[in-house]
This record gives C-alpha cells, sequence and structure tokens, in this order.
C-alpha cells in the first residue's frame, strides 16, 4: 500500500447527503413497522441477513448530540420530501428501490449516483453531470461491465455513449438480470433524465439548506471523527484497502484516495476505484465507524454472516475454485462459467469486499486471483467462536 496517498476531505458533500436523507425516508416507507416506531426515532441495523427497523436510542444511545442532529434535519425534511412523493413523482421513488439483482445489502441505484457526486472533483448537481453519472449506473445495471469495457480500450463517457447507443443497448434491455419492471422504469428515466432532473434538483435544494442549518450541532463530533481518523494514520481504509487487495490493483501508479465522512450513514464503509474516465478514488466513512470497530465483537457469528453468505452461492463457489487452479481475466472466466460479464462482476464484487478475491491489471486486461485475508478472518472468527461453546453432555453417557 505504500503507492496510495490517503487524503482527508474535510468538508461535506451536502447533496450526497440530501440523497442519504431522501433514502432514509423511502427505506422506512418499504420496510414493515410492527413496533410503530417513528420515522423520526427510527434506524435500521441489520439482524442475521435482514435489516429491522429500531429506536435511535438501541443503537446511538452513546451520542446525544448526532441524535439530535437526525431528528432535528429529519423533523423539517420530512414535510418537503412527503410533499414531493404524495402522489406524484412515484417514477423517481420506483429508482429508489431498485437494487443491483434485488440485493438490498446494497445501495439502490438512484443513491448510487448521490454517492458519486465527487468523482472528478465535479462541483454542484448540474445537469450535464447528473446525465453521464445515470447513464454510467444504468449501463451497469443493465449488464455492462467497465472492466471488460476497458479491455477492448473503452475508458471516457463520449466513447461509452458511441459504442452503447444502438443495437448493443438494445440487446443488453432485452438480458436484463433486472425485472422487466425494473428495466422499463430504467429505461423510461434515461429517455427522460431531463424531466427527472429538473423535478429532483428543487428537493435536493431544499434539503442541503436544511441539512446546512442543523449541521452545527454535530459540529464537534465531525471534527473529532476527522481527527481521529487522522491519529490513527488511516486505519480503518488502509485495512478496507488491503481486504480488497488495493494494494495490487494500483501496482505501478501513484494513486490518491480521498477518504470522507457521510452523515446519514454512520457505520459505512465504503469504497470506489473505478477505472474509468478518469474518476477520483475515494474512501466513504460513517461518522461513526471508528467507534463502532472498536466495539465490535469479533466471537460472534453476526460479525461473518456475511462472508457465510457470500460463499454459500453455488456459482461464487465454482469461481473460488477456479480461481485456485489459476487467475483469470474478466472475459475468460466468464467464459468459462457461461455467464455474463455483469453477473460475473456481481459476484466479483461481493467476493473482493469479503477479501476473498483480488484484481490485478496487466495491460488493459484486469485479473482476478484468490486472497486469503477474507478466508482467514473466517476461520479465526468461527474457531474463536468454537472455543467459546461450553458443550454439556445433556445427561448422556
Amino acid at each position: 500500500m505504500t503507492k496510495a496517498i490517503f487524503k482527508i476531505k474535510k468538508n461535506i458533500d451536502f447533496e450526497n447527503e440530501a440523497g442519504l436523507l431522501i433514502f432514509n425516508y423511502t427505506d422506512y416507507l418499504a420496510h414493515s413497522n410492527p413496533d410503530k416506531v417513528d420515522r423520526k426515532d427510527s434506524y435500521f441495523r441489520k439482524y442475521n441477513s435482514s435489516r429491522e427497523v429500531c429506536r435511535m436510542e438501541d443503537v446511538l444511545s452513546a451520542y446525544p448530540s448526532y441524535m439530535n442532529f437526525i431528528r432535528e434535519v429529519r423533523g423539517e425534511a420530512f414535510f418537503p420530501i412527503e410533499e414531493f412523493f404524495d402522489d406524484k413523482n412515484e417514477d423517481i421513488l420506483e429508482l429508489f428501490y431498485i437494487y443491483e439483482e434485488d440485493d438490498e445489502n446494497y445501495y439502490p441505484f438512484m443513491l448510487s449516483i448521490f454517492q458519486n457526486l465527487d468523482r472528478r472533483n465535479n462541483s454542484g448537481l448540474n445537469y450535464d453531470f447528473f446525465k453521464e453519472l445515470y447513464d454510467t449506473f444504468f449501463y451497469q445495471a443493465i449488464g455492462f461491465d467497465y472492466l471488460s469495457l476497458g479491455e477492448i480500450g473503452i475508458t471516457t463517457y463520449t466513447e461509452l455513449k458511441e459504442y452503447i447507443d444502438g443495437p448493443i443497448l438494445m440487446d443488453h434491455l432485452a438480458n436484463s438480470a433486472l425485472s422487466d419492471e425494473d428495466t422499463m422504469a430504467l429505461l423510461r428515466a434515461y429517455k427522460n433524465t431531463k424531466h427527472l432532473y429538473n423535478r429532483l434538483i428543487v428537493l435536493v435544494e431544499q434539503l442541503v439548506k436544511i441539512i446546512k442549518d442543523k449541521v452545527h450541532i454535530i459540529d464537534d463530533l465531525f471534527k473529532e471523527s476527522l481527527a481521529n481518523i487522522e491519529k490513527n494514520n488511516y486505519k480503518i481504509p488502509y485495512e478496507f484497502a488491503n481486504q480488497i487487495g488495493l494494494d495490487n490493483l494500483i501496482e505501478g501508479q501513484s494513486v490518491e484516495i480521498t477518504v470522507s465522512l457521510l452523515l446519514f450513514a454512520p457505520y459505512t464503509q465504503m469504497f470506489r476505484f473505478v477505472d474509468f474516465n478518469d474518476y477520483t478514488k475515494a474512501v466513504k466513512l460513517g461518522i461513526l465507524v471508528d467507534s463502532y470497530e472498536s466495539s465490535e465483537d469479533s466471537h460472534k457469528l453476526m460479525n461473518v454472516s456475511q462472508y457465510l453468505t457470500v460463499i454459500s452461492d453455488t456459482t461464487r463457489i465454482q469461481i473460488l475454485d477456479y480461481l485456485k487452479e489459476s487467475d483469470y481475466y474478466a472475459k475468460e472466466l466468464s467464459d468459462k462459467l457461461y455467464i455474463t460479464p455483469a453477473t460475473l462482476s456481481y459476484h466479483m464484487n461481493k467476493l473482493s469486499i469479503c477479501g476473498f478475491v483480488g484484481i490485478r491489471k496487466e495491460g488493459r486486461k484486469y485479473y482476478y486471483y484468490l486472497r486469503k485475508n477474507g478466508f482467514e478472518y473466517l476461520i479465526d472468527n468461527l474457531t474463536k467462536f468454537s472455543e467459546d461453546i461450553k458443550e454439556n453432555d445433556h445427561g448422556e453417557k
């Protein structure tokens, strides 16, 4: 990791936070709420492989100023968001419910746009950049894989548009892994992105103003979180980057990686390394992620549930078996498995985020290889868990 230079970003991406605030609202609407937790006091936490609604105090009681900030922002933001989605703008609401491969462990399609507003150090949510982001994630959602495109020399948005528009786009629409309903929703927005943008930007600007007016409540917490990242010598982003094999991916390059904080996703760890269109490389951490890391009980199976789920899939088991024999570049491996490059990319994202698989670049080709990190972490936690089991004979002789 000697070539990677981490640089802290000390300002807040308010438009990104506005997107997260809308997502918080739509996420709350989408989940059943048997305990009648008020939206203003709600929090989502992982339970087994699903997510449940609970009260903020159950998770955030150690941070009264942060809870106050959330309640204050939600209190003022509720009516603008509710009014925006009240029997109108259903098409935008739908885009917040489309997940890659219907997997809610990842952010939905629309939030991907907000989470990437800082690409290429672009400032502001202007239409041209919004359209570029929409198209980029739309193409990805319906089956285009950017690693494979890079192998044939497509590395800019202009080249992407020229390559895709026409029969190739129609072929991918016809073979999209998404449902017909989701595919058509994305296509309608693709054809009418300007109309979508003109409506959405009004709400975003309202929410940005609300967040800016309230962020002083957590000013000390925000500064403390930034200071902790620097004081700990970027420990969390370094470990996260090493986990997914970034050292091999950036071999031979001098890469600056921006580290920024998210306000409305307090325990998030997200990494972005897209070798496309000179986009910036970034690690995004929740404002409370350092406290979560330090309090985590590594003896619980809950902490490795994602690892167990990832390697339980038959396609991913095949991938791991193949990679044990040899490294493979993307198209070679997808052909061997009889799956599309986009489907392979989906599985590889899950394997790499757990440290089972890494990516290295050789010329224009990206090679996948097997890594020990994920397996060692999983085995270590299972071993510790088994050592804590106090087995009784239950009356057996």
